[in-house]
């Protein structure tokens, strides 16, 4: 993901009639309604299972191959996601 980050712009000369801040904040607009235009959300479907001997099984059908397990629910949540963030 991209960051950026506005800050005072010292001695730079802004075009006429518009104050360096409104053209920096401008610029700041621009550059992330492109980055907004390139990103793409993607979302998965996870199976949990509770397994009995204690603990989740996690898999990602749409992704063959990603699995994983936790000793506790929100375990097995942060495990997958890494998982599928890696896959």
């Amino acid at each position: 993901m991209a960051e950026l980050r506005v800050g005072f712009l010292g001695n730079l000369s802004s075009p006429p009639g518009l104050p360096i801040l409104g053209f920096a904040i401008k610029c700041y607009h621009k550059i992330m309604s492109q980055i907004k235009k390139r990103l793409q959300v993607l979302e998965y479907n996870a199976v949990f299972q509770q397994e009995t001997d204690g603990g989740f099984s996690v898999w990602v059908p749409s992704l063959p191959g990603c699995t994983s397990q936790g000793d506790t629910f929100e375990t097995a949540v942060a495990n997958i996601k890494e998982a599928i963030a890696l896959y």
